[in-house]
């Protein structure tokens, strides 16, 4: 693999195309990540999950994934919709041939975050609770985002 390569997974044809737009020399592939990825071992630096993570029940497959195919001393970026914006009701849906759809997610706790990947060898490097600018005051973080890397 080349320096710069990116390897994209995801189950939606549709986000796949769009990725394909910014990164057209991506190598895309459609794949269930509750299950095992179509990566083989040691082959990436860096895993992004972005806006994903919260529609996965099972952390610590994910968290065992990435260290299974992350080379050694290899990161793992995690941004996610904060788990007490969640707990207001806030879900991802889109718009579906006129029909509002609504995707399962999972209310995961900071220290689940964690707990599962520093349980599959990694330890927690950064974390931050970004806010937008325009949430009011008292109003809980917009996101949860932790950086992870990977113990040698």
């Amino acid at each position: 693999m080349n320096k710069g390569s990116v390897i994209g997974l995801d189950f939606s044809t549709k986000m796949l195309s769009q990725c394909r737009k910014v990164a057209p020399s991506a190598q895309l592939q459609t794949a269930d990540i509750t299950l095992p990825w179509p990566v083989i071992d040691n082959a990436v630096t860096t895993v992004l999950a972005d806006l994903v993570l919260e529609h996965i029940e099972d952390l610590d497959h994910i968290a065992r994934e990435s260290a299974r195919v992350l080379r050694s001393g290899g990161s793992v970026r995690i941004a996610e919709l904060h788990p007490k914006r969640q707990l207001e009701g806030k879900k991802a849906r889109f718009q579906a041939d006129g029909e509002q759809i609504e995707i399962a997610a999972y209310t995961h706790t900071t220290e689940e975050y964690i707990g599962a990947f520093i349980k599959a060898g990694f330890q927690l490097d950064t974390l931050s609770e970004p806010r937008a600018l325009c949430d009011e005051v008292g109003r809980p973080p917009r996101l949860l985002v932790m950086e992870f890397s990977l113990k040698s």
